[in-house]
């Protein structure tokens, strides 16, 4: 029995090797190839394709007799974005922060030219700052649009920006995209973003991205607190742990890291600090 078990484990990987192959070729592979690459005989290689393929998920080019991936792959990944709850993924990593850092801990979400509250842990100290979950907040104020829009292509940014405006809610808001672009860089160069006074007076933020499989920032973590304790110097020291968080939850979501985060852009001079 343990025999039986152990082929069919054995069938399933090469299976797996074969889908995995296909996935990683933009071209069509013939069974030469596949055998080549993969290190299994053809008559082997031919059998697996032939059940993959009966199975949706090896497609075969009745012209050429070569193969690629099948559009019965697609049910797994729908099945996958269904079942996914990055409201519950996220709360480990919230919970992590909000106890390291005792502030409120929040992922945040872009939707067009706005920012969603996901989710949120609320903040160890009696006077914490907190937004009602499904709040809405203007994209281009604070440390979490920043994180949400930092990595954008420069045409969707100035589409962005141009639809939404850069409104003063705050004297400390950015209402330049010129002085915006020069933050955004900033967070680029930091793999974080800080924010003070933007949205609300007094209110200091940091927040770093959360990537999906592509690398796309689809996410933030966010921290935020009143700047009598949430100093600016505190909330640069504090990034690193936060992207670190953020890059934890982006590989849960299937993101593979490949560069660390800059730490020579850390000085808190090279943030803005409002006036007194």
């Amino acid at each position: 029995m343990a025999s039986t078990e152990q082929s069919t484990a054995r069938v399933v990987e090469k299976a797996i090797a074969v889908l995995d192959c296909l996935a990683d070729d933009q071209e069509e592979l013939g069974v030469s190839e596949l055998s080549r690459r993969l290190g299994f005989g053809k008559s082997t290689v031919h059998r697996l394709l032939a059940t993959l393929v009966r199975h949706d998920l090896v497609w075969v080019n009745p012209r050429t007799r070569r193969y690629r991936l099948g559009f019965g792959v697609l049910r797994f990944s729908t099945a996958l974005l269904q079942q996914f709850d990055i409201r519950g993924e996220a709360l480990p990593f919230l919970r992590t922060l909000r106890d390291a850092t005792g502030e409120t801990a929040s992922l945040v979400i872009r939707q067009d030219a706005e920012r969603i509250h996901l989710e949120q842990v609320k903040g160890l100290h009696e006077v914490a700052f907190s937004l009602d979950v499904g709040s809405r907040v203007p994209l281009f104020v604070g440390a979490a649009g920043k994180a949400l829009t930092a990595w954008l292509p420069d045409d969707e940014l100035q589409d962005l920006i141009d639809r939404s405006g850069l409104l003063a809610y705050t004297s400390w808001s950015i209402t330049n995209a010129d002085d915006l672009r020069r933050e955004l860089e900033l967070t680029r160069s930091r793999g974080f973003a800080v924010g003070v006074s933007e949205r609300f007076a007094h209110v200091v933020s940091a927040a770093a991205p959360v990537r999906d499989y592509q690398g796309v920032a689809i996410a933030a973590l966010n921290i935020a607190g009143p700047e009598t304790r949430l100093t600016v110097d505190r909330a640069v020291e504090l990034g690193p742990a936060i992207a670190t968080e953020a890059d934890k939850l982006s590989e849960a979501l299937g993101w593979r890291p490949r560069k660390h985060h800059d730490a020579s852009n850390l000085a808190p001079g090279n943030q803005r600090v409002p006036p007194l």
